[in-house]
C-alpha cells in the first residue's frame, strides 16, 4: 500500500501533469484552424478525465483530504484563478530553480 507521503507526491505530479496539458491548450490558441484546435481540447479533456478517473481517484479513496477540491488549501492560485502549484511538488520546483 502506499504511504501518505508517497501518494501526495504522486498526486502533485499528475496534477502538475494537467497544469501543463492546459497550459499547452492556451499557447496553442489562436495557432491552428479551429477545427483541429477543438480537437486537441477534446484530447486534453480525455486525457485528464482518464487521469482523474483511473489515477486520482486511487489515491483520494485512500487518501480523501488529498483531494484538491475537499482541501481547497493544497492548491495555490493566481488571482484569476488559475492555478499556479500543487501541494509538496511546487515547493520541490521552486526549490530547483534557486
Amino acid at each position: 500500500m502506499i504511504d501518505r507521503q508517497t501518494a501526495e507526491r504522486a498526486r502533485d505530479e499528475i496534477l502538475q501533469g494537467m497544469y501543463h496539458l492546459n497550459r499547452s491548450l492556451m499557447l496553442a490558441e489562436g495557432h491552428f484552424p479551429d477545427e483541429t484546435y477543438q480537437l486537441m481540447r477534446q484530447g486534453v479533456g480525455v486525457a485528464i478525465g482518464r487521469l482523474e478517473v483511473d489515477y486520482l481517484h486511487h489515491i483520494f479513496a485512500l487518501y480523501p483530504d488529498l483531494d484538491d477540491v475537499a482541501n481547497p488549501d493544497s492548491v495555490k492560485r493566481d488571482v484569476d484563478g488559475s492555478v499556479l502549484s500543487f501541494g509538496s511538488a511546487s515547493k520541490e520546483i521552486d526549490d530547483e530553480r534557486e
